[in-house]
């Protein structure tokens, strides 16, 4: 199984060193108190912020931790921040470029390659075939209509 994306939010409390990090750049250290889910997301009570209008001012930011800080991936699941930067070549032996980014959609995430052109791949079983952080690449399956033929 491919796990991407990092912590499930109940762990959050468990954390050191959590941050908010705001669209515009503006960071604030938290610690959090309790948290509950909201659907499509979750709503955090954080010691640092102490009334609803700072609570508005600081909503959609993300949450961020050292790596350091975080627990160990289980075999087969992998921090975004560990995947990106790593080469991603095809089990044919094809360089097809950098992973760039992981997005996450509703359906399933989603690789951004780039190197001559740019490649989303899904991540399925069926198409990541492995990780090797050591190595520094990760090994893909094209299946048929995936990447355009130029």
């Amino acid at each position: 199984m491919i796990r991407l994306g990092g912590v499930e939010p109940e762990e959050l409390a468990e954390l050191r060193g959590l941050r908010l990090l705001r669209p515009d750049g503006r960071e604030m250290a938290v610690r959090v108190r309790r948290l509950r889910p909201k659907p499509p997301g979750w709503i955090l009570d954080l010691r640092e912020i102490a009334d609803r209008g700072e609570a508005e001012a600081w909503r959609g930011s993300l949450v961020i931790a050292a790596r350091d800080t975080l627990p160990e991936a289980e075999e087969g699941e992998w921090y975004d921040a560990d995947l990106v930067g790593l080469d991603v070549v095809t089990d044919r032996g094809e360089t097809l470029g950098r992973l760039e980014e992981v997005m996450h959609l509703p359906a399933n995430d989603v690789f951004v390659v780039r190197g001559a052109r740019e490649i989303l791949l899904p991540v399925t079983d069926e198409v990541v075939r492995g990780v090797d952080r050591e190595a520094g690449r990760v090994t893909v399956h094209l299946l048929p209509g995936l990447v355009e033929e130029e």
